[in-house]
Order: C-alpha cells, then structure tokens, then sequence
C-alpha cells in the first residue's frame, strides 16, 4: 500500500511541475522582408548618418534618409521610385559606421515577431586580409509589414 501512495505522489509531483514549465512560452514567428537596396555609401561620412539601427513609420522620416544619402551619392531609381504605403508597411535600414576599408557589408538574417516585439537579427560581415582603402558606408534597407510592436536589433559582427 505504501508503495502505491509513494508512486502515485511522484507521479503527481512530476506532473505538477512539468505544468509549470510549460505555462510561459514565447513563440516566434518569422516575418517575410523585401530587401529594397543594400550596398555601400561613399561620402566619407558627409552624409551625416551615423552607426544606426532604424524603424521608419512615416513617409517624412523615409524621404529625409533618401535626401541624406543622396548628398554625395547616386541612388537607384528602382529605390528612389519605391513607392511605400506606410499604413500598411514600415521600413527597416541598418548602417554601419563609416569604415576606411572596402569588402564589409550589413545583412537581416531574419526578422522574427514575438509576444513582446519584433528581432531583427543583423549581420556585420568584415572582409579580412586585404582590401581597397576606400571611406564606405554598409547599410541595408528592407520593407516590412507594419508593426506596432517595439523592434530590438540583435547585431552580430
């Protein structure tokens, strides 16, 4: 008798506790992104953006960063014509600091939404061994769904 109370207490503490575990799970789910342009400026900085991580909601912040990157820079039409209907779509752009070296790039792995906000996980590639001394600029800029949670940048260098 006392060996079928003492499994059935085991059983029922084991079960207790694999409840708890389990009740507080955060599930990813990953988000589709177009990539609109990737590359490189080559203003030496001149175009004042800085090391940044953004998220553009509106129409006004997007076409002050295309005016900032085109201060010494000749942009696609394909981006330039980009039209973006923000109710609907949001922007992500990622830049690099300015580098004295070419070879380097900037890429989203993935994009992927939880309970509690989006992650952009960002890769800083840098080229080893030798390469051109050129002043550049890596970034990425990709469209989104529009998200009304907060973004967290997940970088990797």
């Amino acid at each position: 008798m006392k060996k079928i109370l003492s499994s059935s207490l085991i059983i029922l503490l084991m079960s207790c506790g694999a409840t708890k575990n389990t009740s507080k799970s955060i599930d990813n789910t990953n988000i589709t992104f177009k990539i609109l342009q990737q590359g490189s400026l080559h203003g030496n900085g001149e175009e004042a953006i800085e090391k940044s991580e953004m998220l553009i909601k509106d129409a006004k912040t997007w076409e002050n960063l295309l005016r900032k990157m085109r201060t010494t820079n000749h942009l696609p039409e394909k981006l330039l014509n980009t039209k973006i209907d923000f109710s609907k779509e949001n922007i992500i752009a990622v830049f690099m600091p300015v580098l004295g070296a070419g070879g380097s790039s900037v890429e989203i792995e993935k994009i992927t939404s939880n309970d509690n906000n989006i992650v952009v996980k960002v890769n800083y590639i840098s080229k080893s061994g030798l390469s051109i001394a050129v002043m550049n600029q890596p970034y990425i800029i990709v469209k989104i769904p529009a998200q009304d949670k907060e973004i967290v940048f997940n970088i990797q260098k």
